[in-house]
């Protein structure tokens, strides 16, 4: 299987033969290690099964005092 395969797989509760992950760390730790085991290019060498995803979207209340919150996808 391919690292999206496995990925695709365990999202849908299927059994695979490795379990996918993802290393992340902040930018003072990647400079660490980097310095650390000489190669500032490690990251792509660790075989994350995901790259790093990020949303900056604020939801909005769908009516004011409600409780409920919509994001930029419209999910409640």
């Amino acid at each position: 299987m391919t690292r999206k395969e496995h990925v695709i797989a365990a999202i849908n509760h299927q059994k695979t033969d490795i379990v996918p992950y993802y290393i992340g760390m902040t930018q003072q730790a990647y400079k660490k290690t980097a310095r650390y085991l000489n190669d500032p290019d490690f990251v792509n060498k660790i075989g994350n099964h995901i790259d790093m995803v990020d949303y900056s979207g604020w939801p909005t209340e769908t009516e004011p005092g409600s409780g409920y919150f919509k994001d930029d996808f419209c999910v409640v």
